[in-house]
């Protein structure tokens, strides 16, 4: 993966626009991967990741949850095995974004792609194109999926702090669907 020079970020934040040489770099990348690798016949996963970094650079973050905890923050498309087909540097938030997951999802099976995504819980409304389910695991996780639904269902061991023993579970084949598909992502944390 290419990285530029530090040096070549600018002095301030205000010294960084779209426009910089930096990101017309990646986007010419971007088009040189997709050219030589095509995503469209790919299983993908989307997800943050991070590039350590500990200069001193405008565009490098801390997220106290991942591995790496310093470094330049990017957004990438990758297969299930790891391959990254495109990434996006994450530049700082420039403008307010509706909660679009169910809409997302909903636009996606419209045009024959199937989706799988978790969502936070204040973010699912009943709909009768997507079902609703929630699983318990440390703390609720919602996921909405038009690739699968709740059957067929698995069962998984998980520890219930009330009873202090473990304890079969049903588990949701969307929640499969999702472990099994997400992973490419997590491996360049």
């Amino acid at each position: 993966m290419f990285i530029p020079d530090p040096d070549d970020f600018g002095e301030s934040e205000n010294d960084y626009s779209d426009d910089d040489d930096d990101i017309q770099l990646n986007e010419s990348y971007s088009t040189s991967f997709d050219s030589i690798f095509p995503s469209s016949s790919y299983t993908l996963s989307i997800d943050e990741m991070m590039v350590k970094y500990y200069g001193r650079c405008k565009l490098k973050q801390f997220i106290k949850s991942k591995p790496i905890r310093f470094g330049i923050k990017l957004w990438g498309l990758c297969s299930v095995n790891g391959y990254v087909f495109n990434f996006d540097i994450y530049c700082g938030k420039n403008e307010e974004v509706d909660k679009l997951s169910k809409y997302l999802l909903v636009h996606l099976k419209k045009i024959g792609l199937q989706a799988t995504c978790k969502v936070r819980e204040n973010r699912v409304s009943v709909t009768n194109v997507l079902e609703k389910k929630a699983h318990r695991d440390s703390k609720p996780v919602s996921i909405l999926s038009t690739a699968a639904g709740i059957t067929p269902q698995s069962n998984v061991n998980r520890y219930n702090k009330e009873e202090k023993k473990e304890g079969v579970l049903p588990f949701p084949n969307a929640f499969t669907v999702y472990n099994k598909y997400m992973g490419g992502v997590d491996l360049h944390d």
